[in-house]
């Protein structure tokens, strides 16, 4: 191989890396900021477990959260 044709395909090998680069970069689009709502937990009754897992636990370990991968033991 010539060096003009050595030369000339790592030119165009510099080239190509870099438009990949950039087409990559303009594509990452910034994610929107997740909004965190405070609410005030309410208040349940300490003798009541139903209640206070359906207050406290439940909207994290419904049946078709992900987390949730088998039952809980008894």
């Amino acid at each position: 191989m010539s060096i003009k044709k050595l030369i000339s395909m790592f030119i165009a090998l510099i080239v190509c890396s870099c438009a990949l680069t950039l087409a990559a970069q303009d594509q990452a689009q910034p994610q929107p900021e997740k909004v965190i709502k405070h609410v005030a937990a309410k208040a349940t009754s300490p003798v009541s477990g139903k209640e206070m897992y359906t207050t406290y636990c439940a909207f994290a370990m419904e049946p078709t959260a992900k987390a949730r991968v088998r039952r809980p033991a008894r």
